[in-house]
């Protein structure tokens, strides 16, 4: 009798606890059933390959919010399904969107010239521009980079109105160290905000320089500063080049529209921000506006119901007493 009423207690101290956590349970799985594409319409593909395409960019008719969130999925040399951005015999791969940093990643590729005892013997040129796009060049993530022992890159705008570069020196590998770009074997340099265009060029070493004996070729690049790390095996021979020839990733900032936020709001039309749960900021980085999901919310803004509410629970103790092992609670509940 006595067991009998314990059993009795401990149950009746419990009740709450499971009813709480069933009670949670319930409503993580209709969060989850509430959970929506982050594609316009459910026929739009969702992905290319190991990329995500979160809306405003787009696969196919329908699928985007205009011509210049237009994506491709086809293969690249390599044999890899990429995104490419524009049309089919576009030749930009565009991946890792980001609908809430209003970023995306492009391989951009090098620039770079090679010599031998003779003068030159392999030479790529490479630039950018975006004039007229709702994309510009992230002077938060990117930095010029230039890598070789008698190297002087410079970058500039083809308009003209910006200019810089840096130096890269060293008289033998052993110099160099991994890691570090200094200006002794790799240099870098800073980008200024709004830049939509750019040419990357060197100043020739000249045929009487031997540097070319044991670094061959000098390279510049607009990159991604987080995922560059100088070694030193990229100075020899053209192991560079070759590692990197799809290109390295340049990363962009990207805006719905080439306007504030006061000019959208004007035509409902075409304004950006479908949520009813969502917000409008102007750009930092140049004329154009994005839209984040409000204080509270999370999703894609550029979707009507994109923004969902989140919600936080907390379990208040129950002060069940004795406490109980899941070994205990089995029996009971079976």
């Amino acid at each position: 009798m006595t067991k009998s009423i314990t059993e009795s207690r401990e149950m009746a101290n419990v009740l709450p606890f499971l009813f709480q956590l069933l009670l949670l349970l319930l409503v993580v799985r209709t969060i989850a059933a509430m959970a929506r594409s982050d594609t316009l319409h459910p026929h739009c593909q969702e992905s290319c390959g190991n990329f995500s395409i979160p809306y405003p960019f787009g696969i196919g008719p329908g699928c985007y919010r205009d011509k210049s969130f237009n994506i491709t999925c086809k293969e690249n040399a390599d044999g890899v399904m990429m995104p490419y951005s524009g049309g089919i015999n576009s030749s930009i791969p565009v991946f890792n969107f980001s609908v809430s940093q209003s970023q995306a990643t492009m391989f951009k590729y090098l620039s770079y010239v090679c010599y031998n005892a003779s003068g030159y013997t392999d030479v790529q040129g490479s630039g950018l521009r975006l004039e007229g796009t709702p994309f510009a060049i992230s002077a938060t993530r990117n930095k010029f980079t230039a890598m070789g022992c008698k190297t002087i890159a410079y970058i500039n705008g083809t308009n003209g109105s910006y200019g810089s570069g840096c130096i890269s020196f060293c008289n033998k590998l052993d110099y160099s160290a991994s890691g570090s770009c200094t200006g002794v074997g790799c240099c870098q340099t800073s980008l200024p905000q709004n830049l939509v265009d750019y040419n990357s060029e060197f100043y020739g070493r000249g045929t009487n320089d031997n540097t070319w004996e044991f670094n061959p070729c000098s390279y510049s690049f607009v990159a991604d500063q987080d995922w560059f790390e100088f070694d030193v095996s990229y100075l020899k021979g053209d192991y560079f080049k070759l590692k990197f020839h799809q290109g390295v990733p340049l990363v962009l900032d990207w805006v719905a529209e080439n306007v504030t936020c006061a000019q959208a709001k004007k035509n409902n039309t075409s304004y950006a921000c479908r949520s009813s749960n969502s917000d409008c900021q102007n750009s930092h980085h140049g004329i154009g506006y994005t839209c984040k999901c409000s204080q509270g919310y999370e999703g894609n803004p550029y979707l009507e119901d994109g923004c969902q509410g989140t919600t936080s629970f907390i379990l208040e103790p129950c002060n069940c007493y004795p406490v109980m092992t899941v070994m205990q609670l089995i029996p009971m509940l079976g």
